[in-house]
């Protein structure tokens, strides 16, 4: 059997037991070899652990739960602080890891019901996952606790129109805006109005980001198609030759061509002279 050798340390108020030996004293290993051992004495070998080290038998246990479960009227772990299991949560979001950010932020929450940002990274973590209905309900749960955070409502708005449901999305974009009348809110309320059909209303909210953005070629380019579904060609053209113009300023190969793209294709759409392209 393979034994290795670990010097003792502590991990969150406990020693994890792992199958290998202890050194005491001054010792060196230059390479592997075989072990032979001479005597086990387990409870003297306990009791010089504690002594040098100070480690006990309790914090030698390799099950945090099953030690607490085994241990309920002593016990020796330091449970998790709200804060400490959102830490944990978040940087398992971070590495998408959505599942355990879940159940971690479920932790939090118990702890620490009135924190809006537990409720709205679970729902983060939720939304990642499809789980679009439970992540509107974190997003409210967190707008309950934080009702001025533009963000909240923002965040809700792009999971409800997941879920089509696009004049809820509408409300919460126009309570983001009343709050922070950002040019990326507009552009979003816009993105979903053009949903509902409501171009003239998308186009009004395109021109208002834009007079925030004005170099956003992505919002040209949205705007133009908004004005095509309505017929202004004109307007569009103009949307288009911008859009490109600054796209090309970018380096954006991918949105030239997406722009290039529409523009033939109106062309070969309307061959006459409906249109001015």
């Amino acid at each position: 059997t393979q034994l290795y050798h670990w010097e003792p340390r502590h991990q969150n108020n406990r020693v994890i037991a792992q199958q290998s030996i202890f050194l005491f004293g001054s010792y060196e290993l230059k390479s592997d070899g075989a072990c032979i051992i001479k005597d086990c004495n387990k409870e003297r070998i306990l009791i010089e652990l504690e002594r040098l080290t100070g480690i006990t038998q309790a914090m030698l246990f390799p099950d945090f739960d099953g030690f607490a479960r085994l241990y309920r009227e002593n016990v020796h772990y330091t449970k998790l602080s709200a804060a400490e299991y959102a830490e944990r949560a978040f940087d398992a979001y971070q590495t998408e890891k959505y599942k355990k950010a879940i159940e971690d932020y479920d932790k939090a929450i118990e702890l620490e019901l009135n924190n809006p940002y537990h409720y709205y990274y679970r729902a983060q973590s939720r939304a990642e996952l499809r789980q679009y209905k439970e992540a509107v309900s974190d997003f409210s749960k967190a707008i309950q606790f934080d009702p001025k955070d533009s963000d909240n409502y923002v965040q809700r708005a792009k999971v409800r129109v997941e879920l089509q449901q696009y004049e809820e999305a509408i409300s919460d974009y126009d309570k983001a805006i009343d709050l922070k009348p950002d040019s990326s809110y507009y552009y979003n309320r816009a993105q979903t109005k053009v949903e509902l059909g409501r171009y003239e209303e998308a186009i009004a909210d395109y021109s208002e980001a834009l007079r925030r953005e004005p170099n956003n070629a992505y919002t040209f380019y949205r705007q133009a198609l908004a004005r095509i579904k309505i017929k202004q060609f004109v307007a569009a053209q103009k949307d288009l030759e911008v859009a490109l113009a600054l796209a090309r300023e970018m380096g954006h190969s991918k949105l030239i061509t997406v722009i290039e793209q529409t523009i033939s294709d109106i062309e070969s759409e309307f061959a006459d002279d409906d249109i001015p392209f």
